[in-house]
């Protein structure tokens, strides 16, 4: 990751909120049950990684990205 990845990613992730954040927090941790996360807030995570600036640069961001538009298909 470069630096100007780093700043396009805590730009976008600053505009989440916190509940939001915690929601992204929560997937990342692999609580992923459905009772404790909103749908919509996965999205807006999901929406968050696709702002980022060479996203492929960074490790594990696809995956994530993978991940969490898996997770708002199979619960909306």
């Amino acid at each position: 990751m470069n630096i100007s990845q780093l700043i396009s990613f805590a730009h976008a992730y600053s505009r989440l909120g916190w509940s939001v954040q915690e929601q992204l927090q929560d997937f990342m941790n692999g609580e992923r049950d459905g009772s404790c996360l909103n749908v919509n807030a996965v999205d807006m995570c999901a929406d968050l990684l696709k702002e980022c600036d060479n996203l492929e640069g960074i490790d594990g961001a696809m995956d994530l990205l993978e991940e969490l538009n898996e997770y708002c298909a199979e619960n909306s």
